[in-house]
């Protein structure tokens, strides 16, 4: 699915959002991460060159290089390893997910962050020159007990979104807890609406 899903619009069809998509593993795999911004950054040296990504609705940006001299200077972060050069506003992150997509060379691996809308700011993806044992000791180190899927997000950036405790003829993709700001997703409901919908999106 991951190749077929890389484009945002295709989470906005299912009235979720990207962190959603990804960690109810749409895409692949997926693991949580513990929130330890600066050391997740900094473990990245030891997997060697990486490339890092960053989009917006307009641009795409892609470096080759390594995450090196990592740090931080109240809610920014600093990276200054020479091809990758970052200014980071790590108080916007929210979220994030150690993701496998399927590739046509083999699984595609990426960590890929989230703030607290649910869209990606900052992913991070293994290249062939990416020293693979580093990259799964990092994502060991730094793997959250808590499930991918249990990620949570605002009521109100499901749109459309039932009200509390309704179901949606198609079978809802969120319920409501009691009194709560948030709404918890249905992985498993995520799961089977993108499968669906890849079947009527895609002609073999």
């Amino acid at each position: 699915l991951g190749a077929v899903f890389e484009d945002r619009a295709h989470p906005r069809a299912l009235h979720v959002t990207e962190a959603e998509f990804a960690a109810a593993g749409c895409t692949g795999p997926a693991t949580r991460l513990r929130p330890a911004w600066v050391e997740l950054l900094a473990g990245l040296e030891a997997a060697g060159e990486v490339m890092a990504l960053t989009r917006n609705e307009h641009a795409v940006l892609e470096i080759h290089g390594a995450y090196r001299n990592v740090s931080a200077r109240g809610p920014m972060g600093l990276v200054l390893g020479g091809a990758i050069d970052l200014r980071l506003l790590l108080g916007n992150w929210s979220g994030a997910l150690a993701l496998e997509e399927p590739g046509r060379d083999g699984p595609r691996r990426s960590l890929q962050v989230f703030d607290a809308h649910g869209t990606a700011v900052h992913k991070v993806y293994a290249t062939p020159r990416t020293d693979a044992a580093a990259w799964g000791e990092l994502v060991s180190r730094f793997t959250d007990p808590a499930p991918a899927g249990s990620l949570l997000y605002p009521m109100d950036l499901h749109e459309p979104g039932p009200s509390a405790n309704e179901t949606g003829a198609n079978g809802e993709l969120v319920f409501f807890e009691p009194d709560s700001f948030y709404a918890q997703v249905d992985p498993a409901t995520i799961a089977r609406k993108a499968s669906q919908f890849m079947r009527s999106t895609v002609q073999i």
